[in-house]
């Protein structure tokens, strides 16, 4: 998804008003803020734009690595979750996954503005250690270690098993993303 400034504009409004009015969620982060999953009940119209491209990319990505799935015959119901997040300097997030999902996913809204002397600031590292996976649903080889630079606009899919983690941000302005978990169902 192209950087879109407007929208992204938008969406940093709508999420830093909600998270200075509302409660989050306890995660595995260190400082920073999450919302509820409820993110689809307060967003508005502003969530259709991510919700259509994320089902879009869930598709390809569903595609490319399961060599039998045929869109016209599949018969899966998708669900989707949403939350946004907002990480202040010094806030990370922990090694994570995302248990009872299919895929995982994040949307950059506003990378911050991350420490040019430091690389790693607010990037989210992808770690695969499940060494079976190329013989499970997902058949791609997925890689032991990836790195994701933020960029306004960035989204990017994966599988939800891979443990995923937040570097420090050392940004003065606040990283802001949305983040997805999609399920297929039946659950493999």
């Amino acid at each position: 998804m192209a950087a879109q400034p407007a929208l992204n504009r938008e969406l940093t409004a709508s999420i830093i008003g909600h998270a200075r009015t509302q409660g989050g969620e306890r995660n595995p982060s260190v400082g920073g803020w999450q919302s509820n999953q409820d993110y689809r009940k307060w967003a508005g119209k502003r969530d259709q734009a991510m919700l259509g491209r994320v089902a879009e990319m869930v598709k390809q990505a569903t595609q490319q690595i399961h060599t039998t799935y045929r869109h016209d015959e599949d018969h899966t119901e998708w669900s989707i979750a949403m939350w946004s997040n907002v990480y202040s300097p010094g806030d990370y997030h922990r090694n994570h996954c995302h248990p009872g999902s299919t895929w995982s996913s994040i949307y950059f809204v506003d990378p911050g503005n991350p420490d040019p002397n430091n690389r790693q600031s607010g990037a989210v590292a992808l770690i695969n250690l499940n060494l079976g996976a190329p013989m499970s649903f997902y058949r791609a080889a997925i890689p032991m270690r990836y790195i994701i630079h933020p960029e306004p606009g960035l989204m990017v899919v994966w599988p939800s098993y891979v443990l995923q983690m937040v570097h420090p941000y050392t940004g003065r302005r606040p990283r802001i993303t949305i983040s997805f978990n999609v399920r297929k169902d039946p659950y493999p």
